[in-house]
Order: C-alpha cells, then structure tokens, then sequence
C-alpha cells in the first residue's frame, strides 16, 4: 500500500531500506549478541527491494544503545594493542574488543558477520532478481517464517528466513516452478526429490530459479 502512494508520486522511486541507523540501538545489542539472529536480519535487508543502507558497524556485529554517544562509538578497525591509529574521541562500553572482533579477525574468518555481509553483497549484484526484482509474498510465511520471492521477467529468486529455533521443510515447487539452484545459505543445506528442501534453526537460503516454460 504505502509503495502504491510512493509511485503516484514518483514512479522511479527506490526504497532506502536500513536495518538500524545513528538515532537506534543497534541490531546486535537487540538481538542480545546473538551471532545467527545478527546475521539473519542482514540477510533479510540483504534481499528485500530497494537500496539498501549498512550503518558502519553492523558488518562487524557493532553493539550499542542509547544515549547517542553509544550507539557512535569509535569503529573497531583492529587489536587497540597494536593499533595506534584507532579512533578515540569516546571510551567504548560497548563495542569493545571483549564483545566485538575488529575488523583485522574477521576479515580472515570466513565465518565472521563481516564475511557474511561481504557473501550476501556479492550474491545480491550477481542477481538480477535480488537487485532489481518485484516483492512477491508467500503463503508459507508466518510469525517464525519469512519466506518470499524476488522476480523480474524470466529470472526469480526464493528467499527462506526461518526465524525459530526449529528445522523447518519447504517444498519449493508451492511457490514457484522451475529448476532450482542454491545460491546461498547460512548453513549447509539440499533440495532434495527435486523441489524439498530443510532450513536449519536460525538461518537463511536463496535459491535462484529457472522458469522451465
């Protein structure tokens, strides 16, 4: 609805989608730390339509929260031990090196949030669908299940967020025909007969589809 109006305004609007931003509590101290759910609300920003914006920080699992000054503590570019160029201008409560990897850790961790947002990126502006491709939803969705698909002519891609502490199966042919190919996922998954497929507790997979018409 509220995208309708947009276009009534300007048909070549695009969204400016964030997850937080300077005047919120970050998203890893709303989700207490928890590493998969930090990630899952990257992947969700990551494949949703519009343009999406990263506050710097949330690529390494910044936390914080209010006041202000908090929420714009000084980035964590490396070990404070070793790193006399590290920005000073406020003593850190929150992002400090006991709660966050610098940058300089997880840039040789292929596991850290700062690998996954740099994987999820790549695979965003590989695709056409997840770039540019219309928000069509699912009926498998629901509170502790985000599932939709991204489409733009001949080319779509299913997003699956499961958002609970349960494995959840999905056949895949409910929501769109085709030949399907696994473009990422947060943790090791198949299809298997074809179309089925088992999406790990807290986590997130795109699968790219071919129309077979």
């Amino acid at each position: 609805m509220i995208h309708a109006i947009f276009f009534e305004n300007n048909p070549g609007f695009i969204d400016a989608t964030f997850i937080t931003n300077h005047d919120q509590d970050r998203i890893a101290s709303f989700t207490n730390g928890d590493e998969n759910k930090t990630k899952m609300a990257a992947a969700i920003l990551l494949t949703l339509p519009g343009s999406p914006f990263i506050y710097y920080g949330e690529e390494l699992g910044m936390t914080g929260k209010k006041p202000d000054e908090q929420i714009r503590e000084p980035f964590l570019w490396n070990d404070d031990a070793i790193d006399a160029g590290q920005t000073s201008w406020i003593k850190a409560k929150y992002s400090v090196e006991q709660n966050v990897k610098p940058l300089s850790f997880q840039i040789i961790d292929g596991n850290s949030i700062y690998a996954y947002y740099k994987k999820l990126i790549s695979i965003r502006n590989q695709s056409l669908a997840l770039r540019v491709g219309d928000l069509v939803s699912s009926a498998l969705s629901s509170d502790n299940f985000l599932v939709y698909q991204r489409a733009v002519k001949l080319n779509s891609a299913i997003v699956i967020h499961n958002l609970q502490s349960e494995l959840k199966v999905v056949d895949l042919f409910s929501i769109a025909k085709g030949k399907y190919k696994i473009l990422f996922a947060t943790s090791s998954v198949d299809i298997t007969g074809g179309s089925i497929i088992k999406v790990p507790p807290y986590s997130s997979v795109i699968i790219d589809v071919t129309d077979l018409k």
